[in-house]
């Protein structure tokens, strides 16, 4: 039997990826993008298909990805090039303004990543074949950036090496027919609102289940979560300071602050969530909290604080 949505599903589900952090230029690949990934494809904004070629691929033009022919259970080759595939689709999500050979650079150094989390005795190939100098480079930076381990989380991949292997990948004949400066076709993932509804319950729920270390499932209210935080109020400073951590902190600070930010925007009463609304989904230039709303947050992290002032309570 092909490989399927829940095969995908399973590698994106993988424990193994919360060890993956790291940055090719604007590219950022970690854990929390493949959940978005992951969310995606429940929700049924990707499309997952079988496919007839040897290697899975993931077309950003119409959303989806066809993943390749073989038949689970799948091997570390199988899951480690699906993870590539998933890769993509996290540049496409973000709509990363990058070319076509840095989006591979990123990707293949998150698959060779992946193949060494799942096979550590993997073998480096010999120098010659073009494929084989590719997958020799991505493990060298994977080795050089201790990716994978703690001692190489936040790595941010330096840009004469992206540089370098984006020129390894330009080699191998299926990639000689780019153009080196050619952008990435990134044009994002589209949601209907059916759609939507069901992406940021998802997102939603695992920002509170890291949060509150629960398991609740999806189905359960969103507001009972938070019952003990039923008349919850903010303030604008309150908003401000949140904001100003989330653009300055490191990592961890911004998975704090967004969310402190998600639990208020869930809490607080129908008519401040109506008016908060109003007041965040464009930028004013005289609501120092709607400006600094804007330019502090990414798209994708605005998208989800706004659907949580959407949700009926």
């Amino acid at each position: 039997m092909p490989i399927t949505k829940e095969d995908v599903l399973q590698v994106l589900d993988d424990p193994k990826l919360r060890s993956i952090r790291f940055s090719v230029g604007p590219i950022q690949v970690n854990s929390v993008e493949y959940d978005k990934v992951s969310d995606y494809i429940e929700a049924g904004a990707i499309d997952v298909v079988p496919g007839k070629a040897k290697v899975s691929k993931y077309i950003p033009q119409r959303d989806t990805l066809i993943t390749r022919n073989s038949n689970p259970p799948l091997d570390e080759n199988v899951r480690s090039n699906l993870l590539h595939e998933c890769t993509h689709a996290i540049s496409d999500i973000n709509k990363y303004d990058v070319t076509r050979l840095t989006d591979e650079a990123a990707a293949y150094i998150a698959q060779l990543t992946y193949a060494l989390l799942l096979r550590p005795s993997l073998p480096e190939p010999p120098i010659g074949l073009p494929e084989d100098n590719m997958m020799r480079q991505s493990m060298h930076l994977v080795n050089k950036y201790e990716l994978g381990s703690p001692g190489g989380y936040g790595a941010m991949i330096d840009q004469r090496d992206i540089a370098d292997l984006a020129r390894v990948v330009y080699a191998i004949p299926d990639y000689h027919n780019i153009d080196p400066d050619a952008k990435l076709a990134a044009n994002g993932v589209a949601l209907s609102d059916e759609q939507s509804e069901e992406f940021y319950r998802r997102q939603m729920q695992r920002l509170i289940n890291q949060d509150t270390g629960g398991t609740d499932s999806l189905g359960a209210s969103l507001k009972a979560q938070y019952a003990s935080y039923e008349d919850y109020v903010t303030s604008d400073n309150e908003l401000l300071t949140l904001f100003d951590s989330y653009r300055r902190g490191g990592d961890a600070q911004k998975k704090t602050a967004l969310q402190k930010l998600l639990r208020i925007f869930l809490t607080i009463d129908n008519r401040a969530a109506l008016q908060l609304l109003q007041r965040l989904s464009a930028p004013r230039k005289t609501d120092i909290v709607s400006e600094r709303f804007q330019s502090a947050l990414p798209v994708s992290e605005r998208t989800t604080l706004l659907a949580a002032l959407r949700l009926t309570r």
